[in-house]
Protein backbone atom coordinates (compact mmCIF):
# COMPACT_ATOMS: atom_id res chain seq x y z
CA UNK A 1 0.00 0.00 0.00
CA UNK A 2 1.21 3.60 -1.10
CA UNK A 3 1.02 6.52 1.50
CA UNK A 4 0.70 9.50 0.08
CA UNK A 5 -1.09 12.93 0.88
CA UNK A 6 -3.67 11.52 -1.21
CA UNK A 7 -4.56 8.40 1.04
CA UNK A 8 -7.23 8.24 1.92
CA UNK A 9 -9.60 10.19 -0.39
CA UNK A 10 -12.55 11.71 1.55
CA UNK A 11 -15.65 12.19 -0.70
CA UNK A 12 -18.35 14.15 0.23
CA UNK A 13 -19.77 14.25 -3.07
CA UNK A 14 -17.92 13.71 -6.96
CA UNK A 15 -18.77 17.18 -7.27
CA UNK A 16 -17.62 19.01 -3.98
CA UNK A 17 -14.87 16.88 -2.96
CA UNK A 18 -12.96 16.38 -6.21
CA UNK A 19 -13.22 20.32 -7.00
CA UNK A 20 -16.31 19.47 -9.26
CA UNK A 21 -13.76 17.48 -12.06
CA UNK A 22 -12.40 20.48 -14.19
CA UNK A 23 -14.07 23.86 -15.15
CA UNK A 24 -13.50 22.31 -18.58
CA UNK A 25 -16.19 19.38 -18.12
CA UNK A 26 -18.82 20.63 -16.06
CA UNK A 27 -20.26 24.30 -15.52
CA UNK A 28 -19.55 26.17 -12.19
CA UNK A 29 -23.01 25.71 -11.19
CA UNK A 30 -23.11 22.04 -12.24
CA UNK A 31 -24.44 19.70 -9.59
CA UNK A 32 -23.46 16.70 -8.21
CA UNK A 33 -25.70 14.23 -10.17
CA UNK A 34 -24.40 16.32 -13.49
CA UNK A 35 -20.90 15.31 -12.52
CA UNK A 36 -22.07 11.88 -12.73
CA UNK A 37 -23.67 11.90 -15.92
CA UNK A 38 -20.98 13.66 -17.83
CA UNK A 39 -18.28 11.46 -16.93
CA UNK A 40 -20.86 8.60 -17.25
CA UNK A 41 -19.12 5.61 -19.41
CA UNK A 42 -21.48 2.76 -19.24
CA UNK A 43 -23.91 0.54 -17.27
CA UNK A 44 -22.72 -2.74 -15.28
CA UNK A 45 -25.52 -5.76 -14.88
CA UNK A 46 -24.77 -8.16 -11.69
CA UNK A 47 -21.82 -10.83 -12.33
CA UNK A 48 -21.10 -8.59 -15.74
CA UNK A 49 -17.47 -7.42 -16.39
CA UNK A 50 -16.65 -4.24 -18.87
CA UNK A 51 -13.03 -3.53 -20.19
CA UNK A 52 -12.80 0.51 -20.52
CA UNK A 53 -9.61 2.80 -20.76
CA UNK A 54 -8.55 6.08 -18.90
CA UNK A 55 -7.52 8.47 -21.84
CA UNK A 56 -7.25 12.08 -21.93
CA UNK A 57 -10.45 12.15 -23.18
CA UNK A 58 -12.00 11.66 -19.88
CA UNK A 59 -12.70 13.60 -16.73
CA UNK A 60 -10.08 14.61 -14.60
CA UNK A 61 -9.62 15.64 -11.12
CA UNK A 62 -8.12 18.75 -9.87
CA UNK A 63 -4.77 15.91 -8.75
CA UNK A 64 -4.43 15.31 -12.74
CA UNK A 65 -6.40 11.79 -12.09
CA UNK A 66 -8.89 10.66 -15.15
CA UNK A 67 -12.04 9.32 -14.56
CA UNK A 68 -15.15 6.86 -15.92
CA UNK A 69 -18.17 6.44 -14.22
CA UNK A 70 -20.41 3.48 -14.33
CA UNK A 71 -23.97 2.92 -12.93
CA UNK A 72 -25.48 0.14 -11.50
CA UNK A 73 -28.92 -0.89 -10.47
CA UNK A 74 -29.97 -3.52 -7.50
CA UNK A 75 -33.97 -4.39 -7.05
CA UNK A 76 -32.98 -5.77 -3.48
CA UNK A 77 -30.52 -5.62 -0.74
CA UNK A 78 -27.57 -7.74 -2.22
CA UNK A 79 -23.79 -7.97 -1.31
CA UNK A 80 -21.76 -6.84 -3.87
CA UNK A 81 -18.23 -6.87 -5.10
CA UNK A 82 -16.78 -4.65 -7.29
CA UNK A 83 -13.45 -4.99 -8.87
CA UNK A 84 -11.17 -2.75 -10.93
CA UNK A 85 -8.41 -4.63 -12.17
CA UNK A 86 -5.44 -3.02 -15.24
CA UNK A 87 -2.32 -4.54 -16.09
CA UNK A 88 -1.24 -0.18 -17.00
CA UNK A 89 -1.49 1.41 -14.26
CA UNK A 90 -1.97 1.40 -10.48
CA UNK A 91 -5.76 1.69 -9.77
CA UNK A 92 -8.33 3.40 -7.87
CA UNK A 93 -12.08 2.21 -7.21
CA UNK A 94 -14.92 4.70 -5.86
CA UNK A 95 -18.49 3.27 -4.95
CA UNK A 96 -21.41 6.32 -5.08
CA UNK A 97 -24.80 6.50 -4.16
CA UNK A 98 -27.64 7.95 -6.62
CA UNK A 99 -26.59 11.38 -5.38
CA UNK A 100 -22.71 11.01 -6.10
CA UNK A 101 -21.68 10.57 -2.73
CA UNK A 102 -19.23 8.52 -1.73
CA UNK A 103 -20.08 5.45 0.09
CA UNK A 104 -16.34 3.34 -0.03
CA UNK A 105 -12.85 3.77 -2.17
CA UNK A 106 -9.96 1.44 -2.40
CA UNK A 107 -6.48 1.54 -3.45
CA UNK A 108 -5.64 -2.40 -3.62
CA UNK A 109 -7.38 -5.49 -2.65
CA UNK A 110 -4.17 -6.82 -1.03
CA UNK A 111 -0.65 -5.96 -0.12
CA UNK A 112 1.71 -5.85 -2.98
CA UNK A 113 -1.61 -6.12 -5.21
CA UNK A 114 -2.30 -2.34 -7.28
CA UNK A 115 -5.53 -3.68 -8.48
CA UNK A 116 -8.72 -2.31 -6.62
CA UNK A 117 -11.94 -4.18 -4.86
CA UNK A 118 -14.48 -3.74 -2.58
CA UNK A 119 -17.30 -5.37 -1.23
CA UNK A 120 -20.21 -3.94 0.03
CA UNK A 121 -23.98 -4.79 1.14
CA UNK A 122 -26.32 -2.50 -0.79
CA UNK A 123 -29.71 -1.21 -0.49
CA UNK A 124 -32.23 -1.34 -3.87
CA UNK A 125 -31.14 1.56 -5.50
CA UNK A 126 -28.85 3.19 -8.42
CA UNK A 127 -24.74 3.49 -7.67
CA UNK A 128 -22.14 4.71 -9.16
CA UNK A 129 -18.47 3.30 -9.85
CA UNK A 130 -15.51 5.03 -10.14
CA UNK A 131 -12.65 3.71 -12.30
CA UNK A 132 -9.76 5.98 -11.30
CA UNK A 133 -5.52 5.48 -10.88
CA UNK A 134 -3.65 6.18 -8.10
CA UNK A 135 -1.23 8.38 -10.05
CA UNK A 136 -2.09 10.27 -13.14
CA UNK A 137 -1.89 7.66 -15.83
CA UNK A 138 -3.77 6.11 -18.96
CA UNK A 139 -4.47 2.73 -19.93
CA UNK A 140 -6.79 -0.27 -20.15
CA UNK A 141 -9.04 -1.81 -17.35
CA UNK A 142 -11.87 -3.88 -16.16
CA UNK A 143 -14.22 -2.92 -13.87
CA UNK A 144 -16.74 -5.67 -13.36
CA UNK A 145 -19.34 -6.36 -10.32
CA UNK A 146 -20.09 -9.73 -8.35
CA UNK A 147 -23.43 -10.59 -7.26
CA UNK A 148 -24.93 -13.90 -5.47
CA UNK A 149 -28.03 -15.29 -7.34
CA UNK A 150 -30.97 -14.87 -5.04
CA UNK A 151 -33.01 -17.76 -7.03
CA UNK A 152 -30.92 -20.71 -8.44
CA UNK A 153 -30.82 -20.88 -12.33
CA UNK A 154 -32.71 -23.61 -14.26
CA UNK A 155 -31.87 -24.95 -17.38
CA UNK A 156 -34.94 -26.50 -19.38
CA UNK A 157 -33.96 -29.06 -21.91
CA UNK A 158 -36.93 -29.63 -24.72
CA UNK A 159 -36.28 -32.27 -27.43
CA UNK A 160 -37.88 -30.98 -30.27
CA UNK A 161 -39.77 -32.83 -33.16
CA UNK A 162 -36.93 -33.74 -35.15
CA UNK A 163 -34.64 -34.71 -32.58
CA UNK A 164 -33.63 -31.04 -32.83
CA UNK A 165 -32.67 -29.96 -28.79
CA UNK A 166 -34.68 -26.36 -27.14
CA UNK A 167 -32.48 -24.96 -24.46
CA UNK A 168 -34.09 -22.13 -22.20
CA UNK A 169 -32.43 -20.75 -19.22
CA UNK A 170 -33.14 -18.38 -16.04
CA UNK A 171 -29.68 -17.13 -16.32
CA UNK A 172 -27.47 -15.68 -18.74
CA UNK A 173 -24.07 -18.31 -19.36
CA UNK A 174 -23.03 -20.04 -21.60
CA UNK A 175 -23.98 -23.79 -23.13
CA UNK A 176 -21.62 -26.09 -22.92
CA UNK A 177 -21.94 -29.97 -23.45
CA UNK A 178 -20.28 -33.38 -22.75
CA UNK A 179 -20.92 -37.14 -24.10
CA UNK A 180 -19.58 -38.28 -20.54
CA UNK A 181 -19.94 -37.46 -17.18
CA UNK A 182 -16.65 -38.34 -15.68
CA UNK A 183 -16.37 -35.98 -12.04
CA UNK A 184 -13.74 -33.32 -12.14
CA UNK A 185 -12.17 -34.49 -14.88
CA UNK A 186 -15.29 -34.27 -17.24
CA UNK A 187 -14.80 -32.55 -20.74
CA UNK A 188 -17.27 -29.86 -21.27
CA UNK A 189 -17.62 -27.92 -25.15
CA UNK A 190 -19.14 -24.77 -24.97
CA UNK A 191 -21.63 -24.71 -27.54
CA UNK A 192 -23.58 -20.96 -27.21
CA UNK A 193 -24.22 -18.19 -24.85
CA UNK A 194 -28.01 -17.89 -23.92
CA UNK A 195 -29.61 -15.34 -22.07
CA UNK A 196 -32.70 -15.52 -20.02
CA UNK A 197 -36.13 -15.53 -22.37
CA UNK A 198 -33.95 -16.34 -25.44
CA UNK A 199 -34.47 -20.60 -25.40
CA UNK A 200 -31.44 -21.57 -27.81
CA UNK A 201 -32.14 -24.50 -30.07
CA UNK A 202 -28.88 -27.19 -30.90
CA UNK A 203 -28.93 -30.25 -33.17
CA UNK A 204 -28.95 -33.72 -30.68
CA UNK A 205 -26.02 -34.98 -31.75
CA UNK A 206 -26.13 -37.94 -29.47
CA UNK A 207 -28.84 -39.74 -27.21
CA UNK A 208 -26.44 -39.68 -23.94
CA UNK A 209 -25.58 -35.71 -24.65
CA UNK A 210 -25.53 -34.14 -21.00
CA UNK A 211 -25.84 -30.21 -20.71
CA UNK A 212 -24.88 -27.38 -18.34
CA UNK A 213 -25.18 -23.93 -17.67
CA UNK A 214 -21.64 -22.39 -16.76
CA UNK A 215 -22.41 -18.84 -15.27
CA UNK A 216 -19.34 -16.13 -15.12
Amino acid sequence: MKISSRSPRILASLLAVLAALSSIWLAPDATAATACSQCFAGSLACNESISGELDDFDCVLTDGTAIDIYSFTLTEQTMVTITLNSDDFDSWLFLLNASCASIAQNDDCVVGNINSCLTQSLAPGTYYVGANSYDPAIGTYTVGITCPMSTPPTLSIVTLPGGNVQVSSTAAGTLQATTALQGATTEWISIAAVAPGAPFETPASSPNLFYRLSIP
